[in-house]
């Protein structure tokens, strides 16, 4: 029994050091994978995301270069490139982007 007790304790060890381990040495996520994975996420949602949607993934767009009743389109340049355009209703937009694919991951 005090084996299994000593060996019990011994893995909670190991698993404690390991865990520690993992949570300090991950680095936080830069501007450009947060922006990939916010593009990816708009992406997933079938480019049905609003407006107001956007603007909590990616923030103000640098550009708004069209705003009129039949288009809505913004522009974002840093650090990728990426445009989109919503049509009348603002319920689904296109959208361009120059993220490379092995930074579109999520």
């Amino acid at each position: 029994m005090g084996t299994a007790l000593l060996v019990a304790v011994a893995a909670l060890a190991v698993a404690i050091a390991a865990y520690r381990e993992t949570t300090q040495a991950a680095e936080p996520p830069t501007y450009a994978e947060i922006t990939a994975a916010a593009v990816h996420d708009f992406q997933a949602s079938g480019n049905r995301m609003t407006p107001p949607q956007v603007l909590r993934l990616l923030g103000e767009p640098d550009v708004v270069f069209r705003d009129n009743p039949r288009a809505l389109c913004w522009s974002y340049s840093v650090p990728y490139t990426i445009r989109l355009c919503w049509g009348p209703k603002r319920q689904r937009a296109w959208i361009a982007h120059n993220i490379p694919p092995e930074d579109s991951r999520a």
